[in-house]
Parts: structure tokens; sequence; C-alpha cells
């Protein structure tokens, strides 16, 4: 092999890594990336705890716009969901809306039972994408 075919080989093999490279990054930003946090919310009036709720924190590092839609906590041990239908939120708007990029949105609680312990929290999007989350402890 002359030294012409040697560097053209070695070209062409950096030219290849190179595309495959491209194509997973370009794949990679296609996708839905939601991170899904579920906490405990404490309200103080006067200065004594009033009131605790739970919430589920959703963040967006798509590179695009996600339609939220709803969010919940499945259960341990079956298919079914314990989802939230009414959750509220800090500007008082429904919680389904669009939500942009590198953006977040929190949904508020009442805590009336145990139940929703048992399992993750999920976030489900219009287009009928789910991302899990934590447990509340």
């Amino acid at each position: 092999m002359t030294l012409s075919e040697s560097v053209t080989l070695c070209i062409a093999a950096v030219g290849a890594v190179l595309g495959i490279i491209n194509t997973v990054m370009s794949l990679n930003q296609q996708r839905v990336k939601l991170i899904v946090r579920a906490k405990y919310a404490f309200f103080a009036s006067g200065g004594d705890v009033s009131e605790t709720m739970g919430c589920i924190e959703v963040t967006n590092l798509s590179n695009f716009p996600v339609f939220v839609s709803e969010i919940g906590f499945e259960l341990v041990g079956s298919k079914d969901r314990l989802t939230i239908t009414a959750p509220l939120t800090t500007d008082h708007q429904p919680f389904a809306r669009k939500l942009e990029s590198r953006a977040s949105i929190t949904g508020y609680f009442d805590l009336p039972g145990h139940h929703q312990r048992d399992g993750r929290s999920y976030v489900k999007t219009d287009c009928g994408e789910k991302r899990f989350g934590n447990r509340l402890p």
C-alpha cells in the first residue's frame, strides 16, 4: 500500500466515524427529555407550618417545546396509576400546557393518604411519551 492510499484510507475512516457520531447526536437531539421530581411542599402562615402538600416538578431539557398533559404516580404491583387531575400551579393556570425548552412547571396537590408514596411519579405528554421520576419519601 502506498502512502497516498494509506492517507486516503485514514481520511475515509475518520469520515465514517464522524458520520456515525453526527447521526447519534442528531437522534439524541430529537428525543423528549423530561426530569420528573416528586417533593413535599410546606406552606407557612405566621411562622407555623399550616399545610403539607405534595408536588411534582417537571423540567423540559429537550431542545424543543413539549406539551405536558398529566402527572401522577404509578401504583406498585399493578399497571394502574394515580393521576392528579387538577393540580394547583403558582400561576393559577391549568397544568396541561406547552412547556418550552429549559422551562419547568410544578403541580401541587393534597396528600389525603399514603397510597401516593407507593409508586414512582410520572409525567405524560400529549404525544403519549411517559417519563418516570422518584417516589415521595
